[in-house]
């Protein structure tokens, strides 16, 4: 009897994989999360991003974080923009940080807090 699977437990598959650095583990499960015909959710996503910045692989978490704008299955709120803004700021991507501060601003869905200037700030700060 095979195992049913939900996006969470996929999550939870990525997110071990990226966090041993096993990034072609950890987008397999992300292929298999399509290919099952469930919808990729946004920590999915976020753990691909993470573990590729972890790794040092700018290009790949740029490419998973379009991926992640480009999904129109994937709701993204104040939380996750201030995520994105986090994790690229503590990495010193600024570039990055700063692309999704801008979204954040121009989305109708969220609004920015002293909270993402601070995140930012302090991104800068670090460089």
């Amino acid at each position: 009897s095979g195992k049913a699977y939900n996006t969470n437990s996929f999550a939870f598959m990525i997110s071990a994989h990226a966090r041993s650095r096993q990034m072609d583990a950890a987008e397999d499960y992300f292929q298999r999360i399509i290919q099952s015909g469930l919808v990729p959710d946004f920590r999915a996503y976020i753990n691909l991003i993470q573990g590729y910045i972890t790794m040092g692989d700018r290009p790949r978490a740029e490419y998973w974080a379009r991926e992640l704008r480009t999904s129109s299955a994937v709701h993204i709120d104040f939380r996750e923009y201030r995520t994105l803004i986090k994790i690229f700021s503590q990495s010193q991507d600024m570039q990055n940080a700063e692309f999704w501060f801008r979204e954040m601003a121009n989305s109708q869905d969220a609004w920015l807090s002293l909270q993402e200037y601070n995140i930012l700030i302090s991104g800068y700060a670090a460089t």
